[in-house]
């Protein structure tokens, strides 16, 4: 019976394993999402951004307003460049996050399969044994009956 409780342990820790590993994607996965999300805004910032000013320089637009206008666009394109690191790096940590839980799910079927193989086992050993005791029964109680 030693068996049976180390495979549960193995079966129970595996799957705390693969929850924690779940959960982990599940919040890189949304770290992502957020930082694409503020990818997205930077960028239709710097577009609306850039819209307004062409309109305003229509009508004409001294150099001051110029420069600061050139300022701005190179701290929105830094931040936007940035940004897009942030987006690369949290996509390559959902992507370890889900080699990670790929893994963990693996294990977790491999202990869950010897479970499955080790309980199989001893219901045909069972069987087997409860077989034997009722084959035993039957010849003792042919052996005792009185011959004819």
């Amino acid at each position: 019976m030693t068996s049976a409780f180390t495979l549960k342990t193995l079966l129970d820790l595996a799957q705390d394993k693969s929850d924690a590993a779940a959960t982990r994607l599940g919040r890189l996965n949304v770290q992502a999402q957020s930082a694409e999300q503020k990818l997205q805004l930077l960028i239709e910032y710097r577009r609306d951004y850039e819209h307004n000013f062409q309109e305003l320089s229509k009508t004409g637009v001294d150099r001051a307003k110029w420069l600061n206008f050139r300022a701005f666009m190179v701290k929105l394109d830094t931040a936007i460049s940035e940004q897009e690191k942030t987006v690369l790096n949290s996509q390559n940590r959902v992507h370890l996050g889900r080699t990670d839980w790929h893994a963990e799910q693996h294990k977790l079927k491999t202990y869950d399969t010897l479970s499955q193989r080790y309980q199989a086992t001893e219901l045909r050993r069972a069987s087997k044994l409860e077989q034997r005791e009722q084959d035993e029964l039957t010849i003792k109680s042919f052996s005792q009956r009185p011959i004819s």
